[in-house]
């Protein structure tokens, strides 16, 4: 949040297009990572139901700030100019770390957490972004020096990436995710599941992972 601050605050009082490109690649890096951790406050904050209640909110939120964004931005944009747009993120984030700051707790690291994979982050930015380069470059640079460096980086980087997930002990992407079905469903089966509690589940939950029972037939007669 940090960084998304100071980068709305550098680009609100960018002096020339340079600087605010600058501002706007750090500030869309702490946007991923607002992104990727907001997700990850509420589930460490609230258990059980509270915490899908938590989730939910948050998913809701997400979506309605997507999609009123472009219109609140260009509202602000046509009434104080483009830097408007910016300015307005700075104080919504103060008071986003203040809130924060008095009801999420801070948790403890765990004793057996590695370090983040920097890496990993890195390869995978780097093969995205010359990938995205690459379909983006104009017709007249295709076949020159600096199109094949592109070229090269974006199809070396997939080759190493998945050597240095399988050497970290902390990976960005977790490649056993993408086993086969079987040894995944073997895997799961060895998870130790808590047993469902059917008098917190009410009624309808209750019925619905009941296991079913066959009536006996009465008052029928046997087929001849």
């Amino acid at each position: 949040m940090a960084v998304f601050t100071m980068a709305s605050l550098a680009a609100t009082v960018a002096p020339n297009l340079l600087w605010l490109d600058v501002a706007r690649v750090v500030q869309g890096a702490g946007a991923a990572a607002i992104m990727v951790d907001g997700i990850l406050l509420p589930s460490d904050r609230y258990t059980g139901e509270e915490r899908n209640l938590a989730i939910g909110a948050w998913g809701s939120f997400a979506t309605a700030a997507a999609l009123l964004a472009p219109t609140l931005g260009g509202v602000l944009a046509d009434a104080f100019g483009w830097r408007a747009v910016f300015a307005v993120n700075p104080p919504l984030r103060v008071a986003a770390w203040v809130l924060a700051a008095r009801v999420l707790s801070r948790s403890p690291v765990a004793p057996g957490a590695g370090r983040p994979d920097w890496l990993g982050g890195l390869l995978l930015v780097l093969g995205l972004g010359m990938a995205t380069l690459l379909m983006l470059r104009p017709d007249d640079a295709r076949g020159s020096g600096q199109d094949t460096a592109v070229l090269c980086t974006a199809c070396l980087t997939p080759a190493v990436f998945p050597a240095v997930q399988l050497r970290v002990p902390v990976p960005t992407l977790e490649l056993r995710m993408f086993r086969p079905a079987h040894v995944l469903r073997r895997d799961a089966g060895r998870l130790p599941l808590p047993r469902p509690d059917h008098r917190r589940l009410g009624p309808p939950g209750a019925v619905l992972l009941r296991r079913p029972r066959r009536e006996p037939d009465r008052g029928r007669a046997p087929a001849s």
